[in-house]
């Protein structure tokens, strides 16, 4: 582990400059921002801006680079909103400026205890330790919280494991977060009971400021053992305060963050921003588009994804990647070869298309999972029984 934050660039520099000028103003910009000769102070030059570690060129990508620059902790302030400046503040702006990865110090991340949860707390919560788990979203918009209580209670009723809101569900005038939340929750508790399956349910969190906690404070209160966050939507760090004060699972979509993948010159790799940084923030699952769905992720983008969320980072917590955008049956035999059990596969409006029954639908789902992840034998893998979190 560095002594210093280590952050890994793919640099293009345009006609007539130098990689080393381009390192050296990334340095400045995203520290003192302003011109070299204008720091006059040799403890700023030495101890604030960044200094370049590695520099080499990358030979499956014509006239780019790699480059790594180290900068001292302190000057995140040990506060996410100042991380996430230095990460890509000003240079934000320009062009031709790709994050591909981050290392931090024990010293740093220190500062940010990660999801609640993880991987192994939810499979307490579940009871589910053999095998990837089953999520699905209620849908469409529009609906009303009657109809959506009777899907979460037919996804229950069929065992699996994890029904959220869709994110388009907020606090609607034909829909109410309370009246959701209370119906919704009261139905997968009851089909529990019947089965004797542990099924989550989490709902949307995507109120305002004003009435945000009051939300939160209200799923506690009606049993709710999870919630679905949109980072980019709420704030990255309202996500993070929100973690460290609810014992909550948070499930984190990545709703508004797309402009940080498509150039593939520019932004941030899906790795970093919805692996290292939503896993810094405490969501104890990240929900992305898996390749091959509605979306244009790559499957080494997917696996980039994983691997952040799932390898060693300080003390945080292993999260749960969780594939979705358009997946089907079909594909989770795939899925299961790609990502291995430790994920949660998120199959939304196929689901639906499956069966008119929600119950029968689910079933399937089930059953492909249990085929996918079945011993040698053949034997099902039996469920342990749901236990408390962490």
């Amino acid at each position: 582990m560095p002594d210093r934050l280590h952050i890994t660039y793919q640099l293009t520099p345009v006609a007539g400059q130098s990689i080393e000028g381009l390192c050296r103003g990334i340095a400045l910009e995203q520290t003192v921002e302003m011109a070299e000769d204008l720091v006059r102070s040799d403890e700023i030059r030495e101890q604030i801006i960044g200094e370049t570690l590695e520099l080499e060129p990358l030979p499956d990508l014509s006239g780019s680079y790699r480059a790594v620059i180290a900068y001292r902790p302190e000057t995140t302030a040990y506060a996410l909103p100042q991380l996430l400046n230095l990460l890509y503040g000003n240079i934000s702006i320009k062009n031709n400026i790709r994050i591909t990865a981050i290392e931090m110090p024990g010293s740093l991340l220190a500062h940010w205890p990660g999801p609640n949860y993880g991987i192994e707390g939810i499979r307490r919560l579940t009871g589910v330790r053999d095998r990837a788990l089953a999520m699905t979203a209620l849908k469409p918009m529009g609906m009303p919280a009657a109809d959506l209580a009777l899907m979460a209670g037919a996804f229950a009723q069929g065992e699996g494991d994890i029904v959220k809101d869709d994110h388009g569900l907020a606090d609607h005038p034909f829909c109410g977060f309370a009246e959701r939340v209370e119906r919704c929750q009261e139905a997968v508790a009851r089909a529990n009971q019947s089965t004797g399956h542990t099924t989550l349910y989490f709902p949307n969190i995507s109120a305002p400021l004003e009435t945000l906690e009051e939300h939160l404070q209200l799923a506690v209160e009606l049993g709710v053992k999870g919630v679905l966050v949109a980072p980019f939507l709420l704030g990255l760090d309202t996500v993070r305060y929100l973690a460290s004060r609810y014992d909550l699972v948070f499930a984190g979509h990545p709703a508004f963050s797309g402009t940080h993948f498509h150039d593939r010159r520019h932004g941030m790799t899906p790795g970093v921003l919805l692996g290292t940084l939503f896993r810094l923030i405490g969501c104890d699952i990240s929900i992305y588009p898996n390749f091959g769905g509605r979306f244009a992720f790559t499957p080494e983008e997917c696996h980039g994804i994983n691997a952040a969320l799932q390898q060693p980072l300080g003390e945080l917590r292993p999260a749960f990647p969780a594939p979705a955008g358009g997946m089907t049956l079909d594909r989770i035999p795939e899925m299961a070869a790609a990502y291995g059990s430790d994920a949660v596969y998120l199959i939304g409006s196929a689901l639906l298309r499956e069966d008119i029954d929600l119950v029968v639908a689910t079933r399937r789902f089930m059953a492909r999972i249990h085929e996918s992840f079945a011993p040698v034998t053949g034997v099902r893998p039996c469920r342990t029984g749901s236990g408390g979190g962490t």
